[in-house]
C-alpha cells in the first residue's frame, strides 16, 4: 500500500458546506428566487455531496488499485528472486563420507595423473571428483600459506542446470568456498572487478564451459592460475565444443599445467565405427588416460541390478501428407507463406501422424494465447518492414485472422475409440498403464526428441479420457528464444519440475535431452524412449536415468521400419563395443572393489600423525601402505602382486 494518505470521505463533504454562497447584484431577482432556492438548496447540496463522494470514491479506488498492483509486483519479484540454490537446498545428500574402495582407488589414480574416469551412470563419478577437489584445495591452502601464487579449481559442466546441481552437491560435501558462474550473469561477467572479488572469495568454481572459455579469452585467468580442471560429461570434448577449445589453451609441459579429471559413462560420442579410435582421440584431447573398474567389480555392481530391457512395437504411422487436419489446412492457407509460422506448421503436420489428429489440433489451441499471437504478429511486422505498406498490413492481418480461425474452431474431447490418437500414443499408454497399475512404478521418465512433444503428451495424459490412475504427469524441457512460450522452460522452471518429480508430487516426467545427462533421481525405475535414440551415448545416458536396483527400459520402434531397427541396433552395438573396450583396457587401468567397513569410513576424516611431524588422512595412508608393500620382496605363501598389496592395504 502506498504511504500517501487518502483523505477521508468526511473531508470532502465538509468542504462542500464551507463553500461561500453566491450573491446576486439584483435584489429583485434575489427575492423572486428565494422561495425556489429554499426548495432547491437541499437538493443542490445533496448533489454536490454526491459528486464529492463519487470523486473521493474514484480517487480512493485508483490509489488502492495502484498500491495493490505495486504490492503484487513486489511479491512476484520476490518470488522470482527465490534462488535455485534454495530450491535445491535440502535435497542434496552428503556422499563424500561413504566411498567404495574402487572410488578411492580411482581417486588415487586421478591424484597422480590426468585421468578420464569411465563408469556407469549412477556409480559415483561425482564422489571421485569431490575427493580429488578436496585434496587439491587442502594442498592449495598450504601453498598459499607458504607464499605461493593463489590458484583456482574449476568443475566444468555443459549446461546451466548441471551447474546448479553440481554446485549443490559439492557445497554439501566440502567445507571450502566454492562459487558458481554461468553465462547468463548479465553485465557483471565482463567486469574485471567482479572477477577479482570472485577469486578473493572462492577457491573453486562450478561453471559452464563457455564461461571458462570466455574468462581465458578475456585474460581474467590463465592456465597457470588453475590447479584442477574437472570435465563433467567429458565425452563432449571434440571438434569445436567449448571443452575442446579450453584444452587448446592447456600447456603441454608438466610443471605449469593443472591436473585434469574427466568423467563420463561413455568416452564415445560420435558415429565412429571403431570405439578404440574414438577413445584414443578423447585421451589425446584431454591429455589423460582412461581408467575404469575391473570386470569383477563391474559385474558385482551390475549383479545388484535387475535390468529388464524390452522393445515395444507400434503399428506403422500414417503419412503426414494424408493425416493433416482441416484446422491445419485452414491455417496453412492463411499464413502458409509467413516464415514465423513455418516451424509451427511443420510440427503440427508431423504431430498429426506421430501423435494423432487430436494432439495436432490441440497444439494450435495451446499455442494461440494472446501473448504468443501478439509476439508472432510483432515479428511478422518486423519481417515485412521492407515491403510496401499494403503487403505489410496484409501479413499482420493474416496473423489476426489465424487467431480468429483457431478461436472459432470447435475443439472436442478425445474420441471414445481413440481413433484421433496415433498407434504410437496408444502403445505408450499401454506401457505406462502397465508400469503404474501393475508394476507399481515409483518414477518414470519418457524421453522425447522435441520440446513441443513433451508438453503435448503431458497435456494429453491429463485429459480424463486417457489419464492413468496414480500417474501424475509433468514435463521438463530446455528453452529456445525462437520457440513458442509453451515450448520453453526457464532454468528455474526446470529445477522446480525436477524437484517435484524427486519428491513424488509428480511421478511421470516427459523430458527432452535436457534430462539425459547428470540428472539424479534415485527412485526412477522406468525409462521409456518414445523417440528413438540415435547414438550410443544417448542410449547409455537415457538408460542410466533408471537408478533403482530393479528397473525397466523400453524402446519404442515402428513395426517394419528398417531405419528404426538399424539405428536402434547400431546404438546398442556401439554400447556393447564400449563395454568390450573397457574390458580390454590394461590391468593397470582397472581397479578392484571391496566393501569398506563402517568403522574405517568413520576414521576417513582423521589425520594420522607421524613421529617426524607429518600427517596423512586414512585415504592417503592406504595408498602409501599399498605402495610400500608392493616394493617389498616377499617369499613363501605371500607373493608380490596386486592382490596381495590390496589385501594388506585393507588390514
Amino acid at each position: 500500500m502506498s504511504d500517501k494518505q487518502i483523505p477521508p470521505m468526511e473531508d470532502y463533504l465538509q468542504a462542500t458546506d464551507d463553500q461561500p454562497e453566491l450573491v446576486d447584484a439584483s435584489e429583485d431577482e434575489k427575492q423572486k428566487k428565494d422561495v425556489g432556492q429554499a426548495q432547491k438548496a437541499p437538493i443542490a447540496k445533496r448533489r454536490k455531496q454526491d459528486m464529492q463522494f463519487q470523486q473521493w470514491l474514484e480517487k480512493n479506488q485508483r490509489e488502492v488499485l495502484a498500491a495493490s498492483r505495486e504490492d503484487m509486483g513486489s511479491r512476484l519479484e520476490r518470488l522470482e528472486k527465490i534462488s535455485v540454490e534454495k530450491l535445491l537446498k535440502g535435497s542434496t545428500e552428503r556422499i563424500i563420507a561413504s566411498p567404495r574402495e574402487y572410488q578411492i582407488d580411482l581417486y588415487e589414480r586421478a591424484k597422480n595423473e590426468n585421468t578420464i574416469v569411465v563408469l556407469d551412470t549412477g556409480s559415483g563419478k561425482t564422489l571421485i571428483a569431490a575427493l580429488l577437489l578436496r585434496r587439491v584445495l587442502e594442498v592449495e591452502i598450504e601453498n598459499r600459506a607458504s607464499g605461493y601464487m593463489p590458484k583456482t579449481a574449476f568443475f566444468i559442466v555443459e549446461k546451466v542446470a548441471l551447474c546448479f546441481q553440481q554446485h549443490a552437491v559439492l557445497t554439501s560435501n566440502l567445507e571450502f568456498p566454492i562459487g558458481k558462474i554461468f553465462g547468463d550473469m548479465k553485465g557483471e561477467i565482463g567486469d574485471p572487478e567482479f572477477w577479482r572479488q570472485q577469486f578473493s572469495e572462492n577457491m573453486a568454481f562450478v561453471c559452464t564451459a563457455q564461461t571458462l572459455l570466455s574468462m581465458l579469452g578475456a585474460g581474467f585467468i590463465s592456465m597457470s592460475q588453475i590447479n584442477l580442471l574437472v570435465f563433467d560429461e567429458a565425452h563432449h570434448t571434440k571438434k569445436n565444443h567449448a571443452y575442446a577449445r579450453i584444452m587448446e589453451a592447456y600447456p603441454r609441459w608438466e610443471n605449469e599445467r593443472p591436473r585434469i579429471l574427466g568423467m563420463t559413462a561413455s568416452p564415445v560420442d560420435s558415429s565412429k565405427a571403431d570405439v578404440r579410435i574414438a577413445a584414443m582421440d578423447l585421451e589425446e584431447m584431454l591429455c589423460s588416460k582412461i581408467a575404469t573398474i575391473s570386470d569383477e567389480a563391474l559385474g558385482g555392481f551390475r549383479d545388484h541390478r535387475d535390468e529388464t530391457e524390452r522393445t515395444e512395437r507400434y503399428e506403422k504411422l500414417e503419412d503426414p501428407q494424408h493425416s493433416k487436419t482441416q484446422l491445419w489446412e485452414a491455417i496453412s492457407r492463411c499464413i502458409g507463406s509467413n516464415p514465423q509460422f513455418k516451424a509451427h506448421l511443420g510440427f503440427a503436420k508431423d504431430a498429426s501422424s506421430v501423435l494423432g489428429t487430436w494432439c495436432a489440433d490441440r497444439y494450435w489451441q495451446l499455442l494461440a494465447t494472446n501473448d504468443e499471437m501478439a509476439r508472432l504478429e510483432a515479428k511478422t511486422g518486423r519481417d515485412t518492414l521492407e515491403l510496401d505498406v499494403f503487403d505489410s498490413d496484409e501479413a499482420m492481418a493474416a496473423v489476426s485472422r489465424t487467431r480468429d480461425i483457431i478461436r472459432d474452431h470447435q475443439f472436442g474431447p478425445i474420441a471414445k475409440d481413440w481413433s484421433d490418437l496415433s498407434s504410437k500414443v496408444k502403445t505408450l499408454h499401454g506401457v505406462l498403464e502397465n508400469a503404474f497399475c501393475q508394476r507399481l512404478s515409483k518414477r518414470c521418465i519418457v524421453f522425447v526428441e522435441q520440446r513441443a512433444t513433451a508438453f503435448l503428451l503431458t497435456d494429453l495424459f491429463q485429459q480424463p479420457e486417457i489419464s492413468i490412475p496414480g500417474m501424475r504427469v509433468a514435463y521438463m524441457i530446455g528453452s529456445n528464444a525462437s520457440s513458442a512460450n509453451a515450448a520453453n522452460m526457464s532454468l528455474k522452471g526446470q529445477v522446480v519440475s525436477l524437484q517435484k518429480f524427486k519428491r513424488g508430487e509428480t511421478n511421470c516426467l516427459f523430458a527432452t535431452s535436457v534430462a539425459e545427462e547428470g540428472i539424479d533421481v534415485p527412485e526412477c525405475d522406468v525409462v521409456i524412449r518414445f523417440d528413438l535414440c540415435v547414438s550410443a551415448i544417448q542410449y547409455i545416458q537415457s538408460k542410466g536415468r533408471a537408478r533403482q536396483s530393479s528397473f525397466l527400459y523400453v524402446t519404442m520402434v515402428e513395426s517394419n521400419n528398417i531405419y528404426h531397427h538399424r539405428k536402434f541396433q547400431q546404438a546398442k552395438s556401439a554400447a556393447f563395443e564400449l563395454q568390450r573396450f573397457c574390458r580390454a583396457l590394461p590391468e593397470d587401468r582397472k581397479v578392484e572393489d571391496f566393501d569398506v567397513r563402517p568403522d574405517v569410513l568413520k576414521d576417513c576424516e582423521s589425520i594420522i600423525t607421524t613421529a617426524a611431524g607429518g600427517g596423512l588422512k586414512l585415504i592417503d595412508s592406504l595408498a602409501c601402505l599399498a605402495k610400500w608393500i608392493s616394493d617389498q620382496d616377499y617369499s613363501g605363501s605371500i607373493t608380490k602382486n596386486k592382490t596381495a598389496s590390496k589385501m594388506f592395504s585393507r588390514l
